[in-house]
Parts: C-alpha cells; structure tokens; sequence
C-alpha cells in the first residue's frame, strides 16, 4: 500500500508539472518559477522564502533561482520587512497578473481532471483524511 501511495504522488506531481507546459513556455517560465509564483499569488499570507520552502518542500536554491529570475522579469516584488530587515517579502507585480490567471486555469483544469467522477461526499472524505496527513 505504501509503495503505490508514492507513485500515485509521484505521478500525480508529473501531471501536474506537465499542466503547466504550455503556459510556461508562453511566458518563458521554469517549473519552480512558476511554483514560486504561483504560491505567493495564492497564499500570500506565506511571501517569504522560507514559507515556500517549509510549505511546499522545495530546494532553497531553486527557490532563491526562480524568485531571482521573476524580480528580473518584473513577475515579482521583494521587499524588506518592516520589522526585521533580514527577512524579504515577496509579492506578485501588476505585469504578473495576466500569467497568474493564466497559471491558475492550469491549476483548475489539473484539479478538475484529478477529482472528475468524485461525489462531493468523497471529495469531502478525502479532505478530512488529508487533513490527518
């Protein structure tokens, strides 16, 4: 049961990278790019570095990557804390709002094929159980 629980999350985070082919390549965005952003647009009470690191379990370095090359192309903004200077906020621009909306229709159609044939009762089971997790 083990083994097959990881391969379908295994396969399940293949599908969901390949969601997002052509919308990258459209906009001349990497995997974690749009990982980055998407994250920061969705959650944006999580806009440091380090909450996508802890939340989403991604590389530091690929991180510090993509949030660099975002800043380059004017997707994203970083900001220092008004608290605590070492830390840096991140937030989507104006110019990343069209490829936001565009990166969440991928998400949706990916999530729409993902539970397509679920009843709502199901869909609901499988959130209390992802909730023990």
């Amino acid at each position: 049961m083990e083994f097959e629980l990881l391969a379908n999350i295994k396969e399940m985070r293949l599908l969901y990278t390949q969601s997002f082919t052509q919308a990258g390549q459209r906009h001349n965005l990497s995997q974690p790019e749009i990982d980055v952003l998407l994250f920061v647009a969705n959650q944006p009470q999580y806009n440091t570095a380090r909450d996508i690191a802890n939340r989403r379990g991604l590389a530091k370095s690929n991180i510090s990557t993509a949030v660099e090359m975002l800043r380059q192309k004017e997707l994203l903004e970083v900001c220092e804390d008004e608290k605590n200077r070492r830390v840096r906020r991140l937030f989507p621009t104006a110019k990343a709002v069209p490829v936001i909306e565009e990166l969440r229709a991928c998400q949706t159609a990916f999530f729409g094929k993902l539970f397509d044939g679920f009843t709502p009762e199901e869909l609901a089971q499988l959130e209390r159980l992802m909730q023990h997790a």
